[in-house]
């Protein structure tokens, strides 16, 4: 610690922080570097400066915007349930099994529905392990996939399979079979369609909310 003195000119100046030789201030070295613990200016309590609290053992606290964020009792951020959670911290809820059923709409025509279903039911049988609202709707999206799939193999299978009775030796496609034929490609690519694009967007929504998504139009096949 050292000081500068202004006063007087042959004398020690004020206060005893510094020596003046003529009007020049020569700053002074003490031997005793105890930290000062005097009366604070803005204060008239007896309290250490801030920079003398800044030690292990500190009474110095940061102020409350600069704190760290605390997570809860019995929350580790390093455990595997808390990694597999979303962004906010959330446990999952199945939603990728449900957003799968967008896979529908590849450009590939029966192909994409087959392998959209296939997913649903690996993606949905896979939630099994990450809790109960996860579990539900992946159960869920997956009976759908599977009734999806079923529905798609059968109708498109049907209509292919009678078209191909209706076909002559010219190779032209005459009588009732193929309005039958047409029948049911035209139930697979609208009515079908348009149901599973309902019910996969429900399903995401209500899924991405934490709430399970009951679809009455699946077979039940995992329960």
């Amino acid at each position: 610690m050292g000081g500068y003195g202004v006063v007087g000119r042959y004398g020690v100046a004020a206060g005893g922080h510094g020596v003046v030789a003529g009007r020049e201030a020569v700053p002074m070295v003490f031997a005793d570097r105890r930290p000062y613990r005097g009366r604070m200016p803005n204060g008239p309590e007896d309290r250490p400066l801030p920079s003398q609290t800044t030690g292990s053992g500190s009474d110095f606290s940061a102020p409350p915007e600069y704190a760290p964020a605390q997570q809860g009792p019995g929350v580790d951020p390093y455990s595997a349930d808390y990694a597999s959670r979303g962004p906010a911290g959330n446990p999952p809820s199945g939603t990728v099994a449900w957003a799968m059923g967008f896979l529908a709409y590849i450009p590939i025509p029966f192909v994409g529905s087959v392998v959209t279903g296939l997913v649903m039911m690996l993606v949905g049988n896979a939630q099994r392990a990450k809790g109960d609202t996860a579990r539900l709707n992946g159960r869920n999206a997956a009976n759908w996939g599977f009734t999806y799939l079923v529905a798609t193999v059968v109708l498109v299978g049907a209509a292919v399979l009678v078209l191909s009775t209706s076909v002559d030796a010219d190779g032209r496609v005459t009588g009732a079979p193929s309005a039958i034929a047409f029948t049911l490609f035209a139930i697979w690519a609208f009515p079908l369609q348009i149901l599973h694009l309902v019910l996969t967007i429900m399903g995401t929504v209500k899924a991405s909310r934490g709430t399970v998504f009951a679809n009455r139009f699946a077979i039940p096949l995992l329960r």
